[in-house]
């Protein structure tokens, strides 16, 4: 049996991980050239791990990088992904080893509420996550829209975004709004290290909506080439 290494991940294993996680999913759905998996110009990998180092895993089989995992950890809130493996070594246990420690990984925060997006015509991939306690909730829609400025589909929300903030005082108050909002939906999340990273990296934006007597109604953290929205309703 190979032996399978869980590790923290590093700067020089980002070349690898990206090449690993491209192939797998790029596999899974069939693309002829797997390579292509991901918009041109899309660097998942390098943006979470440097969103947070810690929070990076790396699987190793024969002193070999196979596969990788990234936790994002918003208060009480946690989030994990991509997890990905590569091909030649599926169904060899390498996932349910990333999985152990990423388990271990939010136990120690204390985190109360872990989500993930996996395939869900896939019950190899539905069974994996529910042996760690998972079960499908939602099945997300990824759709577009092409956006046009009219004024039929204004409303009397006002919109701004957090780049455009240009003091530190103003940058904290807009934080301690995010928090505020995601409180009345959830006890607990804070996605002020989301919004700061993107920021930081420039790799996005955080969108958010306010309306005159209500204050900050909904936010949009948009990280290229992946999203999390909360907004209350």
């Amino acid at each position: 049996m190979t032996e399978i290494i869980v590790r923290p991940l590093t700067e020089n294993d980002i070349t690898t991980a990206d090449r690993i996680c491209r192939l797998a999913f790029g596999t899974i759905i069939g693309l002829h050239d797997p390579m292509q998996f991901y918009e041109r110009g899309a660097d998942p990998i390098r943006t979470r791990f440097r969103a947070d180092p810690a929070a990076a895993l790396a699987a190793e089989a024969n002193g070999e990088l196979v596969g990788s995992n990234f936790m994002a950890h918003w208060g009480s809130v946690g989030f994990f992904g991509p997890l990905s493996v590569h091909p030649d070594h599926w169904n060899k246990g390498v996932a349910k080893h990333l999985l152990k420690f990423t388990m271990e990984y939010f136990a120690k925060l204390g985190t109360r509420h872990i989500g993930l997006f996996t395939l869900a015509n896939s019950p190899k991939h539905v069974g994996l996550y529910q042996r760690f306690g998972f079960w499908p909730h939602f099945l997300t829609a990824i759709m577009v829209k092409q956006l046009v400025d009219d004024d039929e589909n204004r409303t009397s929300l006002q919109w701004s975004k957090y780049s455009e903030l240009q003091t530190a005082e103003d940058r904290r108050d807009c934080l301690n709004s995010c928090h505020s909002l995601t409180n009345l939906i959830y006890d607990g999340p804070d996605v002020q290290f989301e919004i700061k990273s993107v920021n930081t990296q420039n790799r996005g934006d955080t969108v958010l909506l306010w309306q005159k007597g209500n204050g900050n109604v909904a936010l949009k953290v948009a990280h290229r080439p992946f999203f999390t929205a909360i907004q209350r309703t």
